[in-house]
């Protein structure tokens, strides 16, 4: 499986608490792995512990379904006609 298939893949991860010690960031991480749908990491910094977490929730993309009247095109072109028609009836057009 390469990343691109994982669909977490550049989902980002929210800081939950940053602590000095490595046991006290894994108990924090224990009492949040019981929670569903919650991934959680304990992440090593120069000089502290971070616990991250992240909903594995999938969202759907929602997918818009254009209607022909609320396409701005269609509205351009309506309005080309009308130019057009004010060409013909003697007015230049530059």
């Amino acid at each position: 499986m390469t990343e691109n298939d994982n669909p977490f893949f550049e989902k980002p991860w929210n800081n939950d608490g940053f602590f000095k010690t490595y046991q006290e960031a894994s108990a924090r991480r224990d009492l949040l792995k019981d929670e569903k749908d919650l991934q959680v990491k304990v992440k090593k910094l120069s000089d502290r512990f971070v616990v991250k977490t992240r909903s594995v929730k999938l969202v759907e993309k929602k997918t818009k379904i254009r209607d022909k009247d609320a396409n701005p095109r269609s509205e351009r072109q309506d309005k080309t006609k009308v130019n057009k028609r004010r060409d013909r009836k003697g007015r230049k057009s530059f």
